[in-house]
């Protein structure tokens, strides 16, 4: 594999290895690059098959930097209640990493899409109070919580005039 990184029968024979051995580090890394690399093959069907076996229906285990490309693409490909899915534990297996801030974010916009204004609420109120979130986060996360408009600031039982 270190021969040829970009193998990608290699890559899925060490995901497989790792997964059957219960190392969700080495699983984590190497389904990353193997969901990389099947996009980049453009193997559409194959990395939907990857992501249904390692984030779908019961699976739990904590993969964040394979569930962060994993959510992205799912929701590229239309399925936005499965990207929801996957955010959401992203921001569970992962709430103090990284990309914490940004899938809050995220989640909160795909909420919204989805109608459910008191979960986007929810999501973007964590993002903003989240220990990672930096000044550059607040213009985002204020207008996502300003498009919830009256409806959100209601949810929250505050002034909508504030």
């Amino acid at each position: 594999m270190r021969k040829q990184p970009a193998n990608t029968e290699a890559l899925r024979v060490a995901v497989d290895l790792a997964f059957e051995e219960k190392d969700d580090r080495a699983l984590d890394s190497l389904a990353a690059r193997l969901l990389g690399r099947l996009v980049e093959e453009k193997q559409e069907e194959e990395a939907r098959n990857l992501i249904h076996d390692l984030a779908g229906v019961g699976s739990d285990r904590p993969l964040p930097l394979f569930l962060a490309p994993a959510a992205m693409l799912v929701e590229k490909w239309g399925d936005r209640r499965w990207a929801v899915t996957l955010y959401r534990r992203l921001t569970s297996v992962d709430a103090n990493g990284p990309r914490a801030v940004s899938s809050l974010v995220k989640l909160g916009t795909l909420l919204r899409r989805e109608g459910d204004l008191s979960g986007a609420r929810e999501a973007l109120l964590r993002a903003r109070s989240h220990q990672a979130c930096t000044e550059e986060w607040m213009p985002k996360i204020n207008a996502g919580l300003r498009e919830l408009g009256d409806a959100g600031a209601t949810l929250a039982g505050e002034s909508p005039w504030r």
